[in-house]
Order: structure tokens, then C-alpha cells, then sequence
């Protein structure tokens, strides 16, 4: 099982997730940050390269707000912690 390691101010024990009937369970906790990033989907920065097609470089944050804004999401400072972590580890990924 994997854990959530986003938000320092929690253990990992307290953010293990699992697959259930082949639906991902996630704990009431992170329900608000997984949200709040799938809310910011199509809000990603690009830039285009010379050399390479173009890369996401992060999330455009100010678009990201307004998409948060737009749904009556509360960002808090945790709430913004945790999509920091989610838009990291999801760099991480698509660049592979």
C-alpha cells in the first residue's frame, strides 16, 4: 500500500489509501486536496522548447485560484500545501 506523504504536519499512517471493488478509497482527510487538484486539471503551465515538444512546467497558480474560486473551494494554507505536493509528484510522473 502506498501512503500520502503530502501535508507535514500528518504521519503517513494517517493518509494510507486502497483500492476497494476497483475504485480508489480515499480518507474524508485528503478528499478536499485530491478535489482541489483534479479542479485544476486544465490549468497546468506549459513551455515550448526548441529542442523538445512542449513540458508542463506547474500548475498556473493564479488560474488554479480562479478554478478553486469558481467551484467555492476555501483554500486554506494546508489545502495549498497538499496541491503543491500533488502538482510535484505529478510532474514527476508525466515526465517520465
Amino acid at each position: 500500500m502506498e501512503t500520502w506523504t503530502g501535508r507535514s504536519d500528518t504521519s503517513d499512517e494517517d493518509w494510507l489509501h486502497a483500492v476497494e471493488n476497483g475504485r480508489l478509497v480515499l480518507p474524508a482527510e485528503i478528499e478536499p486536496s485530491v478535489r482541489a487538484f483534479t479542479l485544476c486539471a486544465t490549468q497546468w503551465r506549459w513551455i515550448a522548447t526548441a529542442w523538445d515538444r512542449p513540458r508542463r512546467v506547474g500548475l498556473d497558480y493564479a488560474a488554479a485560484a480562479a478554478a478553486l474560486r469558481m467551484a467555492r473551494l476555501k483554500v486554506t494554507p494546508a489545502l495549498f500545501e497538499d496541491l503543491r505536493f500533488l502538482e510535484a509528484e505529478a510532474l514527476q510522473v508525466l515526465a517520465q
